[in-house]
């Protein structure tokens, strides 16, 4: 059964690896979103060979296109690369940078060659002991970035006890604790960057998301899940993300005349914004929409006007 299930594993990193050689040949996208413009800017600099410091921090809710992002432009700028999504335990994370750190030495032909590690939302911010293998992978000291790991020889095999990093790092996640020492040391040894999209910035992605083809879909079909999502949904949908336009997809599949009905129960809607965003949309004036705000929820005409500039912002914003 072990035999199988180590050979299930390899399989599956086989399948992996092949998947993400297929994503490096395929080419830059430009993507013009307002709050994809500062990452971007920092991905940029982390694919400087010259940039002190040597990773990236990058945090933001599930299903909101950080991945695509990453990838896309780091493409852009042409660095090798290598991605991972499978969970590591730490003592296999060592092992893996001190391979890959060989493979671009032997590949550039140098010691000190210069790619980029990816690590996507496998929870490296959650293990303290991979907190300072990636410590020791980030933070220069004389010339050097050493990477340790104290252990028996028999566990590590040919890998040393420490060796030299010289690549770069971007570490993508979903949440992190800011209260926790250890990862506010990754943060310090990072440009940092949390990611978070306006409404109309999501449907622009998803404008552009539904050009690539999906299984069991048409374009027809994908226009029609988008259109679904704009005719339910508006800025006071909580957690509007690819999640739902994937959901989306199969309601129409399975019944289009059912699939509005499907998704509307799927959503998950801020009351409270809701409320603020139709009395705004009413004909009212200001003092009685106060009035009916404090009413129905007891709570402050500050809490109000915090909430209608929120709306408000979000209604000008260009994209």
């Amino acid at each position: 059964m072990l035999c199988n299930s180590v050979k299930d594993l390899s399989k599956i990193n086989k399948e992996e690896k092949k998947l993400i050689e297929e994503w490096k040949k395929t080419d830059f996208e430009e993507v013009n979103i307002e709050s994809f413009l500062m990452p971007q800017r920092k991905i940029d600099i982390i694919c400087n060979k010259i940039s002190l410091l040597k990773g990236m921090l990058l945090v933001g809710s599930t299903s909101i296109g950080k991945s695509f992002m990453v990838l896309n432009r780091v493409k852009k700028n042409k660095v090798d690369f290598e991605y991972y999504k499978t969970h590591f335990a730490p003592t296999e994370l060592f092992k893996e940078l001190y391979s890959i750190q060989k493979t671009y030495e032997q590949k550039q032909n140098t010691e000190n060659p210069f790619f980029l590690v990816i690590f996507d939302d496998m929870n490296v911010m959650n293990d303290e002991k991979i907190i300072n293998i990636l410590k020791g992978a980030l933070r220069e000291n004389n010339g050097k970035r050493i990477v340790e790991m104290h252990t028996i020889e028999r566990i590590l095999q040919e890998t040393p006890k420490r060796f030299n990093f010289t690549g770069h790092i971007i570490i993508i996640a979903n949440k992190i604790n800011l209260k926790s020492e250890n990862v506010l040391a990754i943060k310090d040894r990072t440009h940092y960057e949390e990611l978070d999209f306006s409404y109309k910035e999501m449907l622009k992605i998803m404008s552009n998301i539904i050009k690539t083809d999906f299984p069991n879909t048409t374009f027809d079909l994908r226009k029609k899940a988008l259109e679904l999502i704009k005719e339910t949904t508006d800025i006071t949908t909580n957690e509007l993300n690819f999640s739902t336009l994937i959901r989306a997809f199969d309601y129409l599949n399975y019944n289009p005349k059912q699939a509005k009905e499907l998704l509307i129960s799927t959503l998950n809607i801020d009351e409270e914004k809701k409320f603020v965003y139709e009395l705004m949309k009413s004909n009212e004036d200001i003092e009685t929409q106060v009035i009916k705000y404090k009413l129905e929820t007891a709570k402050s005409r500050s809490s109000f006007y915090r909430i209608k500039q929120q709306i408000n912002k979000e209604l000008k914003q260009k994209i």
